[in-house]
């Protein structure tokens, strides 16, 4: 029937395109990763089920993505190799939790680094509310720091935003999103797991950004192994 959809593995341009999704269903949130000098940006994206992903082509060339046993991965995929796809946009609804991972065969393989992601989906917002007032933008130090590989990181909000926090290394390379959705105004509390980066952080200084509107703030952390 048209309402249950199977699933659909578009996949191509060497990010993968890849989860169960139905077309008919409102997304919760969208967040993007881009494909631009043969790196996924960012590796690491937490999302919730039923939300969208966007992979974004910046650049030409031709490539493909897959995922197999290999990776472990929830859900396998494979595509073709399209070519000229700079500025084209595949959008996919994730409808199973767990590790969604891609890589592009030709450039990365199944243990490439700059050529491989992961989609870490959850049955629940990683995002949770906190009991403490909320009167001003605020982004916190992270508890533990330093830390390894788990800490959290809170921050409030004192009016509903669309809020997105990442994480950076000092080169200023996204390596991981770790919200990208609207929030009620409240203080609230996000995870971050360092193991769960594709491509595997060392240890060292890394920065954190909190943007809700037009309020941007980041902080240091620090990861020792």
């Amino acid at each position: 029937m048209k309402n249950n959809y199977k699933v659909i593995f578009a996949a191509a341009l060497c990010f993968g395109v890849f989860a169960t999704f139905k077309t008919d269903a409102v997304a919760q949130s969208t967040v993007t990763v881009t494909l631009t000098n043969f790196v996924f940006t960012p590796t690491s994206v937490n999302v919730v089920v039923g939300d969208t992903v966007a992979f974004t082509w910046v650049g030409s060339g031709t490539h493909n993505t897959q995922s197999d046993s290999t990776t472990g991965a929830v859900t396998t995929w494979r595509s073709g190799n399209p070519e000229s796809n700079n500025g084209k946009v595949f959008k996919v609804k994730i409808l199973s939790a767990g590790q969604h991972r891609f890589y592009c065969q030709q450039h990365g393989g199944a243990g490439g680094v700059s050529m491989s992601g992961i989609i870490n989906a959850t049955a629940t917002s990683a995002v949770q509310p906190v009991s403490k007032p909320a009167s001003t933008f605020t982004l916190e130090q992270n508890y533990p720091n330093p830390f390894n590989p788990a800490t959290k990181i809170a921050f409030s909000i004192p009016s509903a935003q669309q809020v997105t926090l990442k994480v950076y290394d000092l080169r200023g390379r996204e390596v991981a999103l770790l919200l990208s959705r609207k929030l009620n105004a409240g203080s609230y509390e996000v995870p971050f797991n360092a193991a769960q980066v594709s491509s595997a952080l060392t240890s060292g200084v890394y920065l954190y950004r909190l943007q809700a509107g037009d309020k941007m703030q980041t902080k240091k952390m620090m990861l020792l192994k």
